[in-house]
């Protein structure tokens, strides 16, 4: 299909003027050479005269381009100037042509301007007329800044006067003569890039644009099936169903035997799931205290009474497990750590002198700012959802530590995972 859309391109007509980059577009040509008269109604039609050019011409793309000429040629006793616009077409890009050779071009040329002719010693324009000029003109690369090229062009007149011998002529709305030149001129190419547009063709030009597409094909591709894209990819041969990071590199995945939301490695019951403030043990009753050291496993209670109702005893300050934790960056409590909180909230309302100090904290993701009101806003929640349950909210009081106060690493997931919580101490 590429090959499809390619070949659609170049034959389109659009394609002669796309744009192309890295490379020369400006040239200047000099020449020299001789015509063959062949005109109507011309006295001297046999005899050769002189023929000295120059041009200056400029590629749009390697295609196609505009050139200025302005040419001098001597007849017997008679000299003739003609200008020029003409459309330039580099048939050895055209063509394909620098298949075959890298050193050897071919351009055609046409387009019209005007002329003047006048007897020698009476320079005065005495005969002016249009002209119309095509051609052909074969080149031999040089080096990247000079070509030498051959010519064959036909030059043709309208509405001419005279004779190229200044002998008088007819007034005729049709072409009234022409003649032929061959000349051998050099082309010096302006720029400051490594070639010119003679000498750059599209094809290549494709083969870089399609060597840079492969490129991004490539880097698109997901070499190892790791769902991170090769030029994103810092190892392009981690293991089948390995966990990596967002660069491709395997990580280490922390295991998590009863799927409670606790790793293995801080699990206190691996194989049973459990809640996340009983170390991943079951705690039926919601109080904190994991059911295999729960006395009382189906009635809340607190840690000092083995969590059994309280006694009216002293709590001592902060109670052992009495905390929640939070989803990054969220201050929502979840389905679980609203049992805990219903159960902390009849105690309080079991014991009307307790009162409650929430402490909000968060791990260290955010910046210091923005995790105090965080911390601020865990703490609030808790408070909030206590005071659904009856507790008066003058008996809570609220702290908002931020990343103050880890209580676990923060360079590990998990350890982050553990900070972000919110704790709650009971006090008479």
């Amino acid at each position: 299909m590429k090959k499809i859309l390619t070949f659609v391109s170049i034959l389109s007509f659009g394609s002669l003027f796309g744009q192309q980059i890295d490379m020369n577009k400006w040239s200047l040509g000099l020449e020299y050479g001789s015509h063959f008269p062949n005109v109507i109604q011309e006295s001297h039609g046999g005899q050769i005269f002189h023929h000295m050019g120059g041009n200056v011409r400029y590629m749009f793309n390697s295609k196609v381009g505009l050139m200025a000429n302005l040419a001098f040629e001597t007849y017997e006793n008679t000299n003739l100037m003609h200008s020029s616009i003409q459309g330039v077409f580099n048939l050895t890009d055209i063509l394909n042509l620098e298949t075959f050779t890298n050193h050897l071009g071919l351009t055609y040329h046409f387009g019209g301007g005007w002329g003047a002719s006048w007897e020698r010693g009476n320079f005065g324009f005495d005969d002016k007329f249009p002209n119309f000029t095509m051609g052909l003109s074969p080149r031999v690369k040089l080096g990247e800044r000079v070509s030498m090229y051959l010519d064959l062009s036909a030059v043709m007149f309208m509405s001419k006067q005279t004779n190229f011998d200044f002998e008088p002529g007819y007034d005729r709305n049709g072409f009234d003569g022409y003649f032929w030149t061959q000349s051998v001129g050099l082309n010096v190419y302006l720029g400051k890039k490594d070639s010119h547009a003679d000498w750059t063709p599209t094809g290549n030009r494709n083969a870089e644009y399609e060597a840079r597409l492969d490129a991004i094909e490539q880097g698109m591709k997901d070499d190892d099936n790791d769902g991170v894209a090769n030029y994103l990819d810092q190892d392009n041969n981690t293991p089948e169903g390995a966990t990596v990071n967002t660069k491709g590199e395997e990580i280490e995945v922390m295991v998590d035997t009863d799927g409670d939301g606790v790793a293995d490695e801080f699990d206190a019951c691996p194989e049973t799931a459990g809640l996340f403030s009983a170390n991943g043990c079951p705690d039926a009753d919601g109080d904190g205290v994991a059911d295999d050291k729960d006395n009382c496993p189906n009635e809340a209670g607190v840690a000092s009474e083995g969590g059994c109702p309280s006694k009216g005893g002293d709590f001592g300050g902060i109670m052992p497990n009495m905390m929640v934790n939070f989803d990054l960056n969220k201050a929502i409590l979840k389905e679980g750590d609203k049992l805990i909180l219903k159960n902390v909230a009849k105690v309080m309302k079991d014991n009307p002198s307790y009162k409650l100090v929430v402490d909000g904290h968060t791990d260290n993701s955010g910046s210091e700012k923005y995790n105090q009101n965080l911390s601020k806003q865990r703490a609030a929640a808790v408070m909030n959802f206590l005071t659904t349950q009856g507790v008066e909210s003058s008996r809570i009081t609220m702290n908002e530590y931020g990343e103050t106060q880890p209580i676990a690493s923060n360079a590990t997931a998990e350890g982050r995972a553990i900070n972000r919580r919110a704790e709650f101490s009971f006090a008479k």
